[in-house]
């Protein structure tokens, strides 16, 4: 039994009673890192701390994957991906420095700018989380209200966040203020590669230098 929201989610996969996929299917160095990522203790702001990635919650084994998987996904700013080698591997929210940086030599096309589509912009998010404080209710945590996106773009209408495998409020909060960051980016990009983009895979982030657009390594 475990409070750490990958280590329930890799056991979702995997267990050989009512799993999706067989162990050899999931990559088990990559779980076993995040794994111990989400479940490192961190200092609360009222004194205290908490791993990273906790809390809990149930499911219908007749659910399919794609929604109990997404539940805790959520819970952990994470994803779900396909390896070089084939594997399914786990991806949480958090900060990897980059190792590749993509110059203009590298493309064959882009296009972008700055932002987003004015009709894609979210300034306030409010998170709701599963308190153990009102006997595991749904319950609003305070709204994230994305300073940079208020400050470019005015208010706009609020967007609620869903978080039924959380259980603390500031992690709702963490998640939300991520999830802001995500939706209302400096830059977006699409770009082409040449064959050097191979090497991007399993790349979780990379630095982009377009220094003729402003764009000086960036991290994307």
């Amino acid at each position: 039994h475990s409070d750490n929201l990958v280590r329930q989610l890799y056991d979702i996969l995997v267990h050989p009673e009512y799993g999706w996929f067989a162990p050899a299917e999931v990559d088990a160095a990559i779980g076993t890192e995040v794994i111990s990522y989400s479940g490192e203790f961190i200092s609360l702001k009222n004194g205290g701390t908490m791993r990273r990635y906790a809390g809990g919650g149930g499911y219908q084994l007749n659910e399919p994957l794609k929604n109990v998987a997404q539940r805790w996904l959520d819970g952990c700013g994470g994803s779900l991906f396909l390896t070089a080698e084939g594997k399914v591997g786990i991806r949480v929210a958090r900060w990897v420095e980059p190792t590749l940086t993509i110059t203009e030599d590298k493309i064959v096309a882009w296009e972008g700018g700055i932002g987003r589509d004015d009709m894609e912009i979210v300034t306030t998010i409010i998170p709701k989380y599963t308190a153990p404080e009102t006997g595991y209710q749904t319950t609003d945590a305070d709204a994230w209200e994305d300073p940079l996106a208020l400050a470019r773009y005015g208010e706009t209408e609020p967007k609620e966040m869903d978080l039924k495998v959380v259980h603390h409020h500031g992690q709702a909060r963490r998640l939300a203020k991520i999830k802001a960051a995500e939706m209302n980016p400096r830059w977006r990009f699409t770009v082409r590669l040449r064959f050097w983009g191979l090497l991007l895979l399993e790349e979780e982030r990379v630095y982009l230098h377009l220094p003729r657009i402003g764009v000086v390594n960036e991290p994307f």
